[in-house]
């Protein structure tokens, strides 16, 4: 509606000034006020009586109209915003016969790295020595073992539920990318350069390193534009004291769809549908691109 309203008083405020103008090259050159009804009854009882004109006089004319309808074009057009999608990084291929230590970040868990390969020789050795087994010596008591932890693998299906909520107020649901071993349950997108993302069950510190993912892709690819981030956790760990106070918690699924159902995608303007489908692209674009990371 800003845009619309600002449209108008540029317009306004350029026929005023090329009305001057053009009031003035005829006063100076031809003697001719184009806002008198006089000069126009006079202009067309010449044309009448076959009196000569100067064809300069028509030439102006046609000029003024041709400079004030294209200046209004220039100002009313719409604009459409270049956003360049992200390049993938180069992968370089490492040497099979070299033990590599994958790097840990210990203040960002989510930090877009990479995880380097193992060393398939020193993985054969370590599993030929887990196999030797010795025999228990009589009398003595084998302690016992405590197995080592295995974390869940991340379940492959999104959250439908939460997906289904968004997609009834409105909004355009992408694909969930996997960000170090966590699928996002929600990327959704909508209009004015909106994103948002939701998990369940994490704590809102984790949260907002994912958003640094996507806000890192973002200063990097994008020029001039800004796209408003807003994440939420739905029975977050830390609901009683938020470590990041600007994530949105729920305690469930039901206050999310009430907090939605009165935050709906609000209706998409005709002059910037090819906007929108430009922002879409390139948020596909940035989950293809973390997602393979």
């Amino acid at each position: 509606m800003r845009n619309k309203f600002d449209n108008i008083l540029l317009g306004l405020l350029w026929l005023l000034l090329s009305t001057l103008g053009t009031c003035f090259w005829f006063n100076t050159q031809f003697g001719f006020n184009i806002l008198s009804s006089t000069h126009w009854h006079h202009l067309a009882y010449m044309q009448a009586t076959r009196t000569q004109i100067k064809p300069l006089f028509y030439i102006s004319m046609i000029v003024a109209v041709f400079c004030i309808v294209f200046g209004l074009y220039l100002l009313l057009r719409p604009r459409f915003r270049k956003i360049t999608p992200p390049q993938a990084t180069e992968k370089h291929t490492e040497s099979p016969t070299t033990a590599n230590i994958p790097d840990t970040n210990d203040t960002d868990p989510f930090a877009l790295t990479r995880p380097k390969r193992l060393n398939n020789t020193n993985t054969t050795t370590q599993s030929s020595s887990v196999a030797i087994m010795t025999a228990p010596i009589p009398g003595t008591v084998t302690p016992e073992t405590t197995p080592s932890f295995t974390p869940p693998r991340p379940s492959e299906q999104p959250d439908t539920e939460i997906q289904d909520i968004f997609r009834s107020a409105g909004y355009i649901i992408k694909n969930s990318p996997v960000i170090h071993g966590y699928k996002i349950p929600l990327v959704a997108i909508g209009n004015g350069e909106t994103l948002w993302i939701g998990c369940k069950d994490m704590t809102t510190s984790t949260m907002q390193s994912i958003l640094d993912s996507f806000q890192q892709v973002f200063s990097e690819t994008l020029e001039d534009i800004t796209i408003t981030t807003i994440g939420f956790v739905v029975n977050p760990g830390d609901i009683s004291n938020p470590a990041q106070p600007n994530i949105l918690t729920f305690k469930n699924t039901d206050e999310l769809r009430a907090y939605i159902s009165e935050n709906p995608n609000p209706p998409l303007e005709p002059e910037m549908a090819e906007n929108f489908e430009a922002f879409s692209g390139y948020i596909s674009t940035v989950i293809d691109y973390i997602g393979n990371l």
